[in-house]
């Protein structure tokens, strides 16, 4: 199953033969907490929020959905917490013994299992034509997260 949703993203225009899903966060603003109000002020939203991680899969299933965590907290944290590379190591794997991985947004540590974008420092036309064929792919995954909010208006 898993190397069909690579195919799939790859059919759409990625790069890469071995991306099976999209890892994401959002950030939700919730209101300001009687205690512990550091631990949940999200300095770059500038608002009290809880936060979310998502692994979704080409055709729109939410794979896993980790959270709620402080909204101080960085994206790289939360991936540590929710095990999901742990998870990956263990059993994702194409026939060759190569890693199918997932593509996330720049705040993520580049891993074995986990390919992010190129950085904007000297990047070459290939480097910056491979970022924009991915986000154009990788939109799928906000989509998602408009979804429940859509679905689940009270969350908003």
């Amino acid at each position: 199953m898993v190397n069909e949703f690579a195919k799939a993203i790859k059919d759409k225009g990625s790069p890469y033969t071995n991306c099976f899903g999209f890892l994401d966060g959002t950030v939700r603003p919730i209101c300001r907490p009687t205690n512990n109000q550091k631990e949940f002020y999200n300095g770059h939203r500038r608002t009290h929020a809880v936060k979310f991680q998502s692994v979704v899969l080409p055709n729109g299933i939410i794979a896993s959905m980790f959270g709620p965590v402080q909204g101080r907290r960085h994206e790289a944290y939360i991936l540590h917490q929710s095990q999901i590379i742990n998870q990956l190591e263990e059993r994702f794997y194409d026939i060759n013994g190569q890693p199918y991985h997932l593509y996330g947004d720049p705040a993520y540590p580049l891993l074995p299992h986990l390919m992010v974008p190129f950085k904007r420092h000297n990047l070459t036309n290939l480097k910056l034509k491979c970022n924009s064929r991915m986000s154009k792919v990788r939109e799928c995954v906000e989509w998602e997260f408009g979804k429940i909010i859509a679905i689940f208006s009270f969350l908003d």
